[in-house]
């Protein structure tokens, strides 16, 4: 990662990515908390992926902040989303982190919330059933229009979108995944429908396919009267 972050504006979303492995260990820069986390995973391998996730975050962090790593505090929501505790004379950061088996990922902002999903496409599952299951009838009907050999492929689109959306929204699986709907085929995504207290907001959604494996999805409210998109900055 860089020493020094760009300067971030309002109507920009960082996102930096790390790999899992590429973390030095210093379990000095995690609170109570994430030691008690770090503690509970049984695979030493598992440990060092949380570890080097939870102290990316806080290095990034710290630098949009100007402050120490370890000095940072957070609070968290009902629904366990967490929120960086920000000096009242700093700016007001909002984050979300993510991983899957080889990077870590982190969006971060200004002022307003946002959501970050990273997933690995696995050809191994029902996507089918677990579309019927999970995702809104519109969104169902997307998939079983996709070429059949791209189906996983197709399926993790939509499963990245979809977390996204409710990490942004801060109530995690609370909001049922069928309550809401988006067009994940055409570019760039959209919302089709949602909740009367979030269909009235206006999204963004952006998608990148890292690898041939893995998908990456941003979901984030937009101002009112926003002319332009919001910028996206990609780091590592």
């Amino acid at each position: 990662m860089r020493d020094h972050v760009p300067p971030l504006t309002t109507d920009e979303i960082h996102i930096w990515t790390w790999p899992t492995t590429d973390s030095e260990q210093d379990g000095n820069l995690l609170d109570e908390s994430e030691r008690t986390r770090l503690a509970s995973y049984r695979s030493e391998v598992e440990r060092n992926r949380f570890g080097g996730r939870h102290q990316g975050l806080r290095r990034l962090l710290a630098r949009y902040c100007a402050m120490k790593p370890e000095s940072l505090r957070f609070s968290h929501n009902s629904h366990g989303k967490p929120r960086l505790i920000c000096p009242e004379s700093g700016p007001d950061i909002h984050f979300s982190l993510s991983h899957c088996r080889q990077l870590n990922g982190l969006a971060i902002r200004l002022d307003q919330p946002l959501g970050l999903d990273i997933e690995d496409v696995d050809g191994r599952l029902d996507h089918q059933g677990l579309a019927r299951r999970c995702f809104a009838p519109e969104e169902t009907h997307q998939l079983a229009t996709c070429p059949t050999p791209d189906k996983a492929a197709w399926f993790c689109r939509f499963w990245t979108l979809k977390e996204a959306f409710i990490k942004a929204c801060g109530l995690g699986l609370s909001l049922p995944l069928k309550s809401f709907a988006i067009q994940g085929i055409e570019e760039p995504p959209t919302l089709i429908s949602a909740p009367p207290e979030y269909s009235r907001q206006e999204w963004q959604f952006n998608q990148w396919q890292l690898t041939g494996a893995t998908f990456m999805s941003v979901a984030a409210t937009v101002s009112p009267g926003q002319k332009r998109p919001l910028k996206i900055s990609r780091n590592s």
